[in-house]
């Protein structure tokens, strides 16, 4: 854990001193402090998001302003105004954690909230890299778009490797589909992973 956290710090100062990370360069970086390459892959996607770009060449200055600019675009707000809610219905409750997972440089979270005949859905990112490097203590959080489905939740929260980061919370509500989905993920994508599904077992109280 310590060996991944300091090439991670290593790789977020490098991208957002240099404006961008090489994917060769990320992923030597990473590899010693990861299991699977699949896993290094994952994390280059957490640096996206955190709006730095992976490119495979050194990008224009030109190339660089135009890859920032879109990483850095501001999540759309979920109420920018009248909102149709089809046929699920306006909210009727306030939104609760399904699920919350500990990950490098802060948490990722699955959020739900109950409408008239249904629920949707969106994930949540922590960004407290900055606390890493001495920057301060502003904390970032990125949301997705909501979605009314379950699948369509999980394969949205499926850009990270959730199941097999450190689970902290589970909403009562929701253990059984958790745990299903985190059993699902861990026998098709890792089967080693035994203690981790042990951990989600134990939390879900399943």
């Amino acid at each position: 854990m310590v060996e991944m956290q300091t090439a991670l710090r290593s790789l977020i100062a490098l991208g957002r001193s240099r404006g961008y990370l090489l994917r060769a360069e990320a992923f030597q970086c990473l590899i010693e402090g990861l299991t699977h390459n699949e896993q290094a892959d994952e994390v280059l996607g957490m640096m996206r998001d955190l709006g730095i770009p992976v490119v495979d060449e050194p990008p224009t200055d030109e190339e660089l302003a135009t890859i920032t600019a879109l990483l850095r675009s501001p999540t759309p707000s979920p109420n920018p105004g009248p909102v149709a809610y089809g046929p699920a219905g306006p909210p009727t409750g306030q939104p609760l954690v399904v699920l919350r997972v500990g990950a490098e440089g802060g948490d990722i979270r699955l959020i739900a909230q109950e409408l008239t005949t249904g629920w949707r859905y969106r994930y949540s990112m922590l960004d407290q890299a900055s606390l890493w490097l001495d920057e301060g203590d502003a904390e970032i959080r990125r949301q997705s778009a909501w979605v009314n489905d379950w699948r369509n939740a999980l394969e949205s929260l499926d850009r990270y490797p959730w199941a097999r980061l450190q689970p902290m919370e589970v909403h009562p509500r929701f253990a059984e589909r958790v745990l299903e989905a985190a059993r699902e993920r861990l026998t098709r994508l890792d089967p080693s992973f035994k203690q981790r599904l042990h951990d989600w077992s134990m939390l879900c109280n399943v």
